[in-house]
This record gives structure tokens, sequence and C-alpha cells, in this order.
């Protein structure tokens, strides 16, 4: 996955962790811009310490279809030391290959490393931020981020969807005219059924 850029990060990110006694790493896009003090306030009261933090893994909730899995979407998520220990040094080049779920096509680095992560033989802990996001992304422009800086930041925690039900079935991706009989159906049921 990214030319084994994540798997590195992870790998260095577990070793520093174990010098300095870190408990958590995190990784947001470039184009992420997050609220230090909603994250740090949520680290000291809904983050548990070392020890109490094994297999731990969070962030905003995504799935796919094809691969039937679910994972943190990658403009911010975080993981206990032991879980990027895993990722990055105990998976094998070869493993992480053969759970890379876009072979032939472009790859995707946050579902490969949530699948890289649930492929953990013991239970994972994850930890859905979607309904406490304190990021904004994406913000493409210098205007944007000035903007967001200076006028939004205290609008976070902010709320978004809890799972992304797109994203996991296909059936729901529905034409108009399909959206239409179910309303027409529903109103039905709601004018008829009702009524006695």
């Amino acid at each position: 996955i990214d030319e084994g850029k994540s798997a590195a990060y992870l790998k260095f990110a577990a070793n520093v962790a174990a010098e300095y006694h870190i408990d958590y790493i995190a990784k947001a896009d470039t184009d992420t811009l997050i609220n230090m003090n909603v994250l740090l306030d949520f680290m000291d009261t809904d983050l548990p310490p070392k020890p109490m933090n094994r297999r731990m893994y969070g962030g905003h909730t995504w799935g796919n279809f094809h691969t039937s899995s679910y994972y943190a979407v990658g403009s911010f998520y975080f993981m206990s030391i032991d879980m990027a220990f895993y990722a990055g040094i105990t998976l094998s080049h070869a493993a992480r290959d053969s759970l890379t779920g876009y072979k032939g096509g472009e790859p995707k680095e946050d579902a490969d490393v949530g699948t890289f992560l649930h492929s953990h033989p013991r239970p994972l802990k994850f930890i859905m931020l979607s309904q406490y996001l304190f990021w904004y992304h994406p913000l493409k422009s210098n205007d944007e981020w000035y903007d967001y800086w200076e006028n939004k930041m205290d609008e976070l925690p902010k709320k978004a969807s809890v799972m992304p039900f797109k994203g996991i079935c296909h059936e729901f991706e529905l034409d108009q005219k399909e959206k239409e009989k179910i309303e027409i159906a529903q109103t039905y049921l709601k004018t008829n059924i009702f009524k006695s």
C-alpha cells in the first residue's frame, strides 16, 4: 500500500512509542485540520492508558461493500501501539500484500490499514468517532485553512453519519424511480393501515 509508506510509518511509530512510552499513534491527511484542544480532551477523558489500551483502533467509520469490511477513514485515525506493532512489524510484507483489498486497482491506504488491523487474531476495540469529529477535512487551499482556523474551530466536535450504508451495501444506492416507489408504498401504508 502506498509503496510501503503506511507500513513503514507504523513500524517507525511502534519503535518510537516503545522507546518514549507513548500509548497511541495517529495518522491524519495533510488536508485535515484538527482542533487540538478537543483531541487532547478526548485522549484524557476517553482513551485508557497503557496497559488497558490493548488492541484499540478508531476514527470516522466507513465501509467497503466489495471487501465486506469497515475501517476508519484516512482523514484521521488512531490506534494503540500494540496495533501499530502488529500491522507494521508482526505482519510480513507478503501478509500485508495478501490482505490488500484493491489488487489491480487503486490502493486505499485507510481501508488496507483497517484490514490489516482487523486481521489480528484477537478481538479489536473499535472507537467510532463518527459522532465526535474534532477535525475538518478536506481543506484544499490556504484560504480555506485560514477561514476554518479563524471561524470554525469552536464548532468542533461535530457529528457525521454513524454508518456509511451506501458504502457497505449497494442496495442503498437506489435510483430515483426506486425511491419514488418506496415513498408511494410508505404513504399508502401510513394512510390505509392506520385509518382503522
